[in-house]
């Protein structure tokens, strides 16, 4: 394996990519690292590597990203990391794969070790959504299996492409994408009728959020009956379909107003709200403040 520490890249030009994220800013933690952004094409793709990473840190590291927008796989090789979200903690060690899903927000650092070692994949594409909740990725696993060494190597061959940014490999990286997901998901534990459903719910209602969706037309495209449809959702997550929905909502309006200039108003008719004052109060409900208290500590921060 080359060098990590040749591949290193300047901090400047990650910003970007990224959706309101911050670091620890400073070379002392890291030890190893190899950092491959971007295929170079404008090429509309169903599902491809946006990001493929290689990283050994050392000491009080951290990183934080408040809404990730693409398919997120962490294969750890060594030491222990923690992903704090915004409800729990999951340890992430050697011989572990972290499953984290868009829309998700995360804080990582190093937990009991003094060094963790880790391999990392982005992946977006114009069908994301709807191919990793067919291959059972789109909520959260961590899942510890033998076959990790293997698919590390996987990630690293995609890596490889990606650096030569050669446009006939094109063709080539989007099917190791399908090849890599594939793989991962016939490792995950048989999903049982109920999950299944379960995730097709929660893929419509995390999308289309300036659409009235309502439990009865909900349960007619997954053809179940309304009440099976609450008690599912109460069973699996503590919650209704259409206050799950709700929260996806105000998750997104609140990376809007931290991350564009959007007005409130703006930001409520994208998502779906006719009067602006009516979502006001929602936000207020859910998170115990209001957008512009929401977007002005954002700001000092």
């Amino acid at each position: 394996m080359r060098n990590l520490g040749q591949q290193k890249r300047r901090r400047h030009s990650l910003r970007k990519p990224k959706h309101e994220d911050s670091w620890s800013d400073s070379h002392r933690y890291d030890l190893q690292r190899r950092e491959i952004w971007r295929m170079p094409t404008d090429v509309q793709l169903p599902l491809f590597p946006f990001c493929m990473e290689e990283e050994i840190r050392i000491g009080d590291y951290w990183y934080r990203d408040n809404f990730t927008r693409y398919l997120l796989i962490v294969i750890g090789l060594k030491g222990s990391i923690s992903f704090q979200f915004e409800d729990h903690e999951t340890i992430l060690t050697g011989g572990h794969i972290l499953v984290i899903p868009p829309g998700t927000s995360y804080l990582l650092k190093n937990a009991d070790t003094f060094s963790s070692h880790k391999v990392v994949i982005e992946f977006i594409g114009n069908n994301l959504n709807s191919d990793i909740a067919t291959l059972g990725l789109n909520r959260q696993i961590l899942l510890k299996t033998g076959e990790y060494l293997k698919l590390a190597g996987l990630l690293r061959e995609i890596g490889d492409r990606m650096q030569e940014k050669k446009m006939e490999d094109i063709p080539l990286l989007v099917g190791l994408s399908y090849r890599f997901c594939t793989a991962l998901s016939m490792l995950l534990p048989r999903n049982e009728p109920d999950n299944l459903l379960l995730s097709r719910a929660r893929m419509i209602l995390e999308s289309s959020f300036e659409k009235k969706v309502t439990i009865g037309a909900l349960a007619s495209e997954l053809r179940c009956s309304p009440s099976f449809l609450n008690k599912l959702f109460r069973r699996e997550l503590g919650t209704t379909p259409m206050q799950y929905r709700l929260e996806k909502k105000i998750a997104c309006a609140r990376y809007l107003l931290c991350s564009t200039t959007l007005t409130v108003k703006e930001i409520a008719f994208q998502l779906g709200y006719c009067d602006p004052f009516y979502f006001s109060g929602e936000f207020r409900r859910i998170t115990g403040e209001s957008p512009g208290a929401a977007r002005k500590r954002k700001a000092l921060i």
